[in-house]
């Protein structure tokens, strides 16, 4: 367990904030808040047959975002694909739709090369994150969403740093209310809109009073950041800052300010996939069609466009191989043809047939 000091942080190569050690402490209202936390649940009720329908991606309340795209498993039980070796962090922290979690795998759901299917991932491939709305530090407040790096447990709370590319905060928080997994409010909050905004140069420190002795609430990592101006307070102006997925208020010394904005367009620090085979078959493939782990396998995916794809020939035992590109790399996945007289063009198996549904 490390021991709390001053306000210090270690900044990565990488541009992401990890604290070093902190004075933080979680606000009265929030340490008061913990013995009647409810943190929102809601069942895993969408099977991968039903990727293709209208709408479906709002019947899934469940969200994950995504660390690192190393390796995923199209079944539980499968083969894995990609590379153990890419540990490079996926910039883009990009939120997906989860089926479901099992153990130290989330199952999340991927729209590439025109088709929407699920894919395992490692636990520890997705961000960590708040669970429910939470006051980590005095002036912070983060939203599930929020990319977090989690540091020490000390009891019931544990250390957290946002992971943000224009702001720099830190804070404790109740452990259950962490997770990689959350719910999906609805609906989605809208930014508070402000009579003025004011530009805050990098490295300017959000305090939580109009007083420079008091504790840091967060700081400027930017070049420069335009923030909202709620008041003036001697030598002191009041602001807030809004991120996705956090929000942070604060006074700023008003010789730090650099002036007014028209707009919140501030100045940071600093996919697509394709392939050929020449040798491969060509397949017709309509909207629709289901996507297979394996011959005689599950049910992963669906296409979601009519489209020629590349593959491997149609087999007598009905089956055929597809390739699908992912994140990962171009995976072999199956359609299943449904015609019983061989001369005739494939009828692919469409998920759309209620033997697919629940």
């Amino acid at each position: 367990m490390r021991p709390f000091a001053a306000l210090a942080w270690m900044v990565a190569a990488c541009g992401q904030a990890r604290p070093v050690q902190s004075t933080a402490k979680l606000p009265e209202a929030a340490r008061a808040d913990r013995d009647s936390l409810a943190i929102p649940r809601a069942p895993f009720a969408i099977v991968p047959a039903e990727l293709g329908d209208d709408h479906v991606l709002d019947r899934i309340p469940h969200r994950a975002m995504v660390k690192r795209w190393s390796i995923a498993w199209l079944t539980d039980n499968g083969a894995p694909i990609g590379d153990a070796s890419r540990t490079a962090i996926d910039d883009e922290r990009q939120i997906v739709p989860v089926l479901g979690e099992r153990g130290r795998r989330i199952r999340i759901v991927v729209d590439d090369d025109h088709a929407r299917y699920a894919a395992w991932i490692a636990r520890d491939d997705a961000w960590s994150t708040a669970l429910v709305p939470l006051a980590i530090s005095e002036g912070v407040t983060v939203e599930p969403g929020i990319a977090l790096e989690l540091g020490d447990p000390e009891g019931a709370l544990r250390e957290v740093a946002i992971v943000d590319e224009m702001l720099i905060a830190h804070g404790r928080a109740d452990v259950r209310a962490l997770g990689e997994v959350w719910i999906a409010p609805k609906p989605v909050p809208r930014p508070r809109a402000y009579d003025v905004l004011v530009r805050l140069p990098s490295g300017a420190q959000l305090r939580a009073r109009a007083d420079g002795a008091s504790p840091m609430v967060a700081i400027v990592s930017a070049d420069e950041l335009v923030v909202g101006k709620l008041g003036v307070t001697g030598d002191f102006t009041e602001v807030e800052v809004q991120r996705p997925y956090v929000r942070a208020r604060g006074f700023v010394p008003t010789a730090q300010v650099l002036g007014t904005s028209d707009d919140f367009i501030t100045r940071g620090t600093g996919s697509g996939h394709g392939f050929g085979m020449s040798h491969a078959t060509k397949h017709e493939v309509p909207a629709g069609t289901c996507l297979y782990d394996r011959a005689e396998g599950d049910v992963i995916g669906v296409t979601l466009a009519a489209q020629t794809r590349l593959g491997g020939r149609l087999g007598e035992d009905g089956w055929a191989m597809v390739y699908i590109d992912s994140p990962w790399r171009v995976t072999s996945m199956y359609m299943k043809n449904l015609a019983t007289d061989p001369p005739q063009p494939p009828r692919w198996d469409s998920c759309t047939e209620p033997v697919h549904r629940r």
